[in-house]
């Protein structure tokens, strides 16, 4: 019988649903949006005054920007709600 190592076997199955994704993601009811400049400084503001992650950054200037709930499970985006 042949033996594949889990973390083989995890990083392919990992491959085939990321693949599965983008070809579903046009579908889905998102709209994706380029930081512009200004969505840049807010997100390098919030960064360098919060513990926060460069993407999360990203996603806090966004839902500002947007007037948008920031849906998370992230502790430390989580500490800055409400906006």
């Amino acid at each position: 019988m042949p033996v594949k190592p889990i973390t083989c076997w995890s990083e392919s199955t990992a491959s085939r649903l990321r693949r599965s994704f983008l070809e579903r993601l046009p579908a889905l009811p998102i709209r994706l949006v380029l930081p512009d400049e200004e969505a840049v400084i807010e997100a390098a503001r919030l960064k360098s005054t919060r513990r926060l992650s460069y993407a999360d950054s990203f996603a806090a200037a966004l839902a500002r920007q947007e007037k948008a709930v920031l849906v998370t499970g992230d502790p430390e985006l989580g500490e800055m709600a409400p906006f």
